[in-house]
């Protein structure tokens, strides 16, 4: 209250804030005027959970008091309402400064995406220290196929872990980035390679499971576990398809990495597990992989972690850098290989 009708001065070398209390706090009564005298050569800012009329004035949106030895007045009005007048600026605000990866504008984010292993490095946080950011593992690889004159087909090749944070906090320092490879497709006989792990920040997804090989006896050749799990190839007995082995994990954003992959039957293999579902097993024709995610952290809406087909005539590779799971092998045709993964950070810059 003594600062009623009176001048508040500001005389600092750092950047420094002026916060006007609720009237709940120190009842100003109407008519009174305060005057703020920036006389440092630090930023002065005038903020409060109050209305300001002349600010665009919240917790995070500052009045900048615009020069040195400028000033503004303050008159209240009424509870809690204000007016401002004099050298003062809308609004103020330092965005975050930091390199790697490939870097784009999306607005007032700045995101930087990593299609390989590389180094993100925060140069400085200006008024904010944390980040978005998103982690896909690799893709794991098709099944191959049963021996001749079989062939039984391939499951699907399961998606690589999909996790999402929010809210990272980081500090001025050079941060890791792993982008994992996606798996290779099976050979006869063979199941399909695991994708590779992607991380950021300490968090981790893990790549896709294999897709388990098709065969006539030979039940022990599965699918491989991960982020989401490969589809059983198929053979007899029918098997189930692999687990995903962190379903449950710490939880952030999004702490379910994947599904499992679906199982082989009469008709086929089972698709690769999803970020967003499980693989599906066979009814009459090679069972479809898990759905993905789609995610707009980049700017626009891209689909990551879909699971791989089982092996039918046409399955295809996952697509570089979306962590989808690879199709089964079918017929003479090699199983394909999963989608690597991809790491995407982004923050507020201005």
């Amino acid at each position: 209250l003594a600062d009623a009708n009176n001048a508040v001065s500001m005389n600092n070398a750092s950047k420094n804030t002026v916060t006007v209390p609720l009237y709940s706090a120190v009842p100003f009564v109407a008519g009174t005027t305060i005057e703020i005298l920036r006389i440092g050569t630090g930023a002065s800012h005038v903020q409060s959970a109050a209305t300001i009329n002349g600010i665009t004035n919240t917790h995070a949106d500052k009045g900048l008091i615009t020069a040195q030895y400028d000033k503004c007045v303050l008159t209240n009005h009424s509870p809690d309402v204000w007016t401002s007048d004099g050298d003062i600026g809308v609004f103020y605000f330092t965005g975050m400064v930091a390199t790697g990866g490939t870097i784009t504008t999306d607005g007032n984010f700045k995101v930087h995406t990593f299609t390989s292993s590389g180094t993100f490095t925060v140069t400085s946080l200006g008024d904010n220290n944390f980040v978005e950011s998103m982690v896909v593992a690799g893709g794991g690889g098709g099944g191959g196929l049963g021996v001749s004159p079989y062939l039984w087909n391939g499951g699907g090749g399961g998606a690589g872990g999909y996790r999402t944070d929010s809210s990272s906090t980081v500090t001025e320092t050079a941060f890791a980035v792993t982008v994992g490879a996606g798996g290779s497709g099976g050979g006869h006989r063979t199941t399909g390679s695991s994708g590779g792990n992607s991380t950021f920040n300490g968090l981790t997804s893990n790549g896709g499971g294999g897709g388990g090989s098709g065969s006539f006896t030979e039940s022990v050749i599965l699918a491989g576990t991960g982020g989401s799990g490969g589809g059983q190839g198929t053979h007899h007995p029918y098997g189930s398809g692999g687990a995903s082995t962190l379903a449950a994990a710490t939880p952030v954003t999004s702490p379910v990495q994947g599904h499992a992959g679906g199982p082989s039957g009469n008709g086929g293999g089972g698709g690769g597990g999803g970020s967003s579902s499980a693989g599906a097993g066979p009814s009459g024709a090679p069972g479809f992989g898990g759905a993905g995610t789609s995610n707009d952290i980049s700017g626009s809406a891209v689909v990551y972690s879909a699971g791989g087909r089982a092996g039918l005539s046409g399955t295809v590779a996952g697509a570089a850098n979306t962590g989808n799971g690879g199709g089964g092998g079918f017929g003479t045709n090699p199983a394909p290989s999963g989608g690597s993964g991809i790491v995407v950070i982004r923050y507020q810059f201005q």
